[in-house]
């Protein structure tokens, strides 16, 4: 039983799973369908209702929610993009999010700041309707200038924050920042070099199937805004809430296959049963048993006491002294036997036969 709904964004869809805490639901799961849409599962329909039935509740997170009864959802996926290429007169969010339009709709611009030290690219998060990998150039003109960008999706499954995956293994250790709205700011780069407001009149962008870059007739006009934050403009830098994602791109587990443990400890095998000599698990694996074994010992290791090397010969003796006990017995007996059945004389044998 369950209830499949769209999220309003990005950072709706990370911080699911808390929203959910803070609504008291900690027993509903969350499966992630792809794009911006999820399937909650309840445990109860009876649940399931009553919070589908609190529109004004779930209406600040979900833009739709409906129950799951097997109806067609469109596919959709959230792709990152890497740019390359762009200039660095050039480099402004407005710029970087005219080109990741050319692919999908932009829900993470890529908040361009002077606290990023890589500015070899940059990283825009689009949503897209195609399952294709994306890998293509885009040609970018500015006022006379022609440059080539290379537009290449971030190898690695992304998987959002909200849900419980445990023991996977991270593809990539890079960050990616969900981030609140970004003021505005009106410090922009001059065409002389120095602060102005009047920097991009028009950027154009197309898509550049081949490898000549060459302005097209058909390519697409679009507009930058007058006011944005420029890097190493030295004004005002645009300001915004974020909140990190904590695992950036990783692998998705298979369902047929155990995870690899990060943080747990790992499976031991099992120890061999019998006094195996060659048997070195029980060294590796049962080390606090072997210690316990000597601690408990211990005692009786102190009431140990040295043998007598001398034991082996009194045995002996002992033993020799009761074969002669056991003959004199023998002897007297006989003599006993003798008297009663007359034998005459019988006596006299006696020390004769000892």
């Amino acid at each position: 039983m369950g209830l499949i709904g769209r999220v309003r964004g990005l950072e709706e869809l990370t911080t699911l799973r808390m929203w959910l805490d803070s609504i008291r639901l900690t027993t509903v799961g969350i499966r992630y369908v792809g794009g911006l849409s999820v399937v909650l599962v309840f445990k109860d329909k009876e649940n399931m209702l009553e919070f589908y039935q609190t529109k004004e509740v779930w209406s600040s997170v979900f833009v739709s929610l409906e129950v799951w009864e097997g109806q067609q959802v469109p596919f959709e996926r959230i792709a990152w993009l890497k740019i390359f290429g762009v200039p660095l007169q050039l480099y402004d969010d407005s710029v970087f999010d005219s080109i990741g339009h050319k692919v999908g709709e932009v829900i993470q611009s890529a908040r361009v700041s002077d606290r990023i030290l890589d500015i070899s690219y940059a990283l825009v998060g689009v949503l897209c309707n195609s399952a294709k990998r994306i890998n293509q150039e885009i040609s970018l003109k500015w006022r006379n200038d022609f440059f080539s960008v290379v537009v290449e999706e971030e190898l690695g499954d992304w998987i959002p924050d909200c849900l419980d995956v445990d023991g996977v293994d991270l593809t990539d250790d890079s960050e990616v920042e969900v981030l609140a709205e970004k003021e505005g700011s009106d410090v922009g780069l001059a065409n002389d070099g120095n602060v102005g407001n009047d920097v991009f009149q028009y950027v154009h962008v197309e898509e550049n199937h081949s490898n000549v870059h060459e302005p097209s007739s058909n390519m697409s006009e679009v507009g930058i805004q007058e006011n944005f934050c420029v890097l190493f403009s030295g004004g005002q830098v645009a300001k915004g809430g974020k909140i990190k994602k904590r695992g950036g791109f990783r692998k998705k587990p298979r369902p047929d296959k155990s995870p690899s443990p990060t943080g747990l400890k790992r499976p031991k095998k099992r120890s061999r049963e019998g006094d195996d000599p060659f048997d070195i698990d029980r060294f590796i694996f049962n080390i606090q048993e072997s210690s316990k074994e000597v601690e408990d010992n211990a005692g009786v290791q102190e009431k140990f006491v040295t043998p007598d090397l001398n034991v082996e010969s009194m045995i002996r003796e002992e033993g020799r002294n009761q074969v002669v006990e056991d003959v004199d017995k023998e002897v007297g007996e006989t003599v006993a036997l003798g008297m009663n059945l007359g034998v005459l004389n019988i006596d006299t044998f006696e020390s004769s036969i000892v």
